[in-house]
């Protein structure tokens, strides 16, 4: 899941939300059903909600909410286990920045079962919200 480690500054302001996201490359040829998705080691954050959203271009790294981009509109709620057959498999978490320190996440974790198999995977991105990143 994800790229190259790596750390990812997102200007919010506080009380604002941000969709960050992950991707998942489902080799298998079966169903992927996506069970959980949490933000490790949250701070000054608060996890409004998790999603799988379509692909429209470049899959999300992070987008300043409410957004008009064609994957928000589209998106599924992971409120309740979702499954899927795509081969790439876009989460995303809307976060609210929620006081005036930087707000963090470690990463985006995310539990999932294939053939009746649970599995769990973490993303490589650290991610930061604050007024700048300058």
């Amino acid at each position: 899941m994800g790229g190259d480690p790596g750390e990812l500054c997102v200007p919010v302001h506080p009380e604002g939300q941000v969709l960050l996201g992950e991707v998942i490359i489902n080799d298998e040829d079966r169903a992927v059903t996506i069970t959980d998705v949490a933000a490790d080691d949250a701070r000054a954050v608060r996890v409004t909600g998790a999603f799988i959203l379509p692909i429209h271009g470049t899959p999300i790294g992070s987008e300043l909410l409410p957004s008009s981009s064609g994957g928000w509109v589209d998106r599924e709620s992971l409120s309740t286990p979702r499954a899927t057959r795509d081969k790439t498999i876009n989460i995303g978490l809307s976060v609210e920045r929620r006081e005036d320190a930087e707000g963090t996440i470690g990463r985006i974790h995310v539990r999932y079962e294939v053939g009746g198999n649970s599995y769990t995977t973490a993303g490589s991105t650290r991610y930061v919200l604050a007024d700048s990143c300058l």
